[in-house]
C-alpha cells in the first residue's frame, strides 16, 4: 500500500486547514456579523485565500507524485493564467 502523502504534503495539508480556520474565526470574531468589508478585512481575507490556495496546490501536487503520476507545473501554470485572465476580464466587463 502506497503512502497517501509525504511529510511535506501532510504539513501543507495541516497548514491549509489552519489557514482556513483562521479565516473563519476572523469572519466570526472580528467582523462580528458585518456583511460589508472594509479595507482591512479585504486585505486580510485576500492573504488568507492566497495562502490557502498555495498550500492546497502543494498538497495536490504531492498527492499526485505519491500515486506515481506526473504533475506538470507548466500545464498548471498555463491553466492558472487562463483562469486569472478570465476573472480579470469578467471584472472589467
Amino acid at each position: 500500500m502506497k503512502k497517501e502523502l509525504s511529510k511535506k504534503g501532510k504539513i501543507s495539508l495541516a497548514l491549509s486547514f489552519c489557514t482556513f480556520f483562521v479565516g473563519l474565526s476572523y469572519m466570526y470574531f472580528i467582523m462580528d456579523g458585518r456583511t460589508k468589508l472594509n479595507a482591512q478585512d479585504t486585505q486580510f481575507l485576500t492573504i488568507v485565500v492566497v495562502f490557502l490556495s498555495i498550500f492546497l496546490i502543494i498538497t495536490i501536487a504531492d498527492r499526485v507524485k505519491m500515486h506515481g503520476g506526473n504533475f506538470s507545473w507548466k500545464k498548471f501554470g498555463i491553466i492558472l493564467i487562463i483562469v486569472i485572465l478570465f476573472g480579470l476580464w469578467r471584472i472589467a466587463v
